[in-house]
């Protein structure tokens, strides 16, 4: 399940995009949660003034953050990461997936920082092609699934531990 960081288009780049082919549209969040544990930001993608059905994007991230990349910056990663998914729903420069490219290479990089350690044996195959058909089977999509494993554990689903794995599999079905 290994990244090609190369393949994501910056949020910065997308929004660029957008203006260019919407000189009238717009891009307006908020927040939707703001808790002592957690900040989630909505973001909508209007192609012209009279859009009466904006593309939507949704990021949350735990409070305070749990990597360099986002502790102290939590809200504005949230509502960059909302941008860049609703500009990615509406079409905008997505080859992969609809993750931000420093989505991805802040998770990859607290990925190697937090590994599992001889206390926590990493899942088997058996058990992470159970964890893709559980997947398929709830209403998550694939890259929240990866975004849950890099926020919660720091790790790519291939590297979760049996309770990682457990915590995964109740979290899909909440």
């Amino acid at each position: 399940m290994a990244f090609n960081v190369d393949d994501y288009i910056e949020v910065k780049d997308r929004i660029v995009s957008f203006y260019k082919d919407h000189p009238d549209g717009r891009v307006q969040t908020e927040i939707v949660e703001l808790t002592e544990k957690r900040v989630t930001v909505k973001a909508l993608v209007y192609q012209d003034k009279e859009d009466s059905c904006p593309t939507t994007g949704h990021s949350w991230l735990t409070l305070p953050g749990t990597t360099n990349f986002t502790r102290g910056s939590e809200l504005e990663n949230a509502e960059t990461s909302a941008v860049g998914r609703a500009l990615a729903l509406s079409g905008y420069e997505v080859k992969k997936s609809i993750a931000s490219r420093d989505e991805v290479e802040m998770k990859q990089d607290d990925g190697a920082a937090k590994a599992p350690t001889s206390t926590g044996k990493v899942i088997s195959e058996k058990q992470l092609g159970m964890l893709r058909a559980r997947v398929s089977a709830s209403k998550k999509t694939g890259d929240e699934v990866l975004a849950y494993c890099a926020e919660q554990f720091g790790v790519e689903p291939d590297s979760l531990t049996g309770q990682q794995l457990d915590d995964v599999l109740a979290w899909l079905v909440s």
